[in-house]
């Protein structure tokens, strides 16, 4: 379960002492925060005005169950390579900047140092560092089994809207995900994001 008000208060003080005072300009994270904003706004839009079309007609088919969970899954993980890609760089700039700098790069062989370095860090070495040093809530965001099953396609959805996982070997893992917990994954990573918003213009008084 997500601690959102230790997840907050961490987040205060990375932003405040450390990331946005000495990383970028302030003109940029205004640029940053309303591309935030916008990205969050659009993405409720797209639930509120999406979901009556496809689920709510008389004529519901069994395969529209599917199709619910498999566009959650998509805008989660546009969400987890997205926005909170760029919250997941916040914090590690904040560690490497507090003497944790043991980010590998393996295309420079060497440990990271500067922001510009981590567009080339894949996303599950970036939630392993983050794990590594306290910070596992990402980790429950979008989970490594999910998360690979989707990048690779080792997966299918069943009528009801639940996910059936597979290894590389072509074995279904265990119980079936359900749709609830894919819907409430969705609902973390746009708090998380919508968070991260407000606390850049309460602390900096962009409007």
């Amino acid at each position: 379960m997500m601690d959102w008000e230790q997840i907050e208060t961490l987040s205060k003080e990375i932003y405040v002492t450390t990331w946005y005072r000495n990383f970028i300009k302030k003109e940029h994270v205004k640029i940053r925060t309303q591309n935030m904003t916008d990205l969050s706004l659009t993405m409720r839009n797209m639930h509120y005005k999406i979901n009556p079309i496809i689920f709510d007609r008389e004529d519901n088919s069994p395969d529209d169950e599917a199709v619910r969970t498999f566009w959650y899954l998509v805008n989660l993980l546009a969400l987890c390579e997205g926005p909170i890609s760029v919250i997941m760089d916040v914090f590690i700039m904040y560690l490497i900047d507090n003497k944790h700098d043991d980010l590998w790069s393996e295309e420079k062989h060497e440990f990271i140092k500067e922001y510009s370095e981590l567009n080339r860090i894949p996303t599950s070495q970036k939630i392993s560092f983050l794990k590594l040093h306290g910070y596992g809530f990402f980790e429950d965001l979008f989970p490594r089994d999910l998360r690979n099953a989707f990048s690779h396609m080792n997966f299918s959805i069943k009528e009801d809207g639940g996910i059936v996982t597979y290894s590389k070997k072509g074995n279904p893992r265990e119980e079936p995900i359900k749709r609830d917990t894919i819907i409430e994954l969705f609902k973390n990573s746009t708090k998380l994001m919508n968070m991260h918003a407000d606390i850049i213009n309460e602390e900096f008084g962009i409007k």
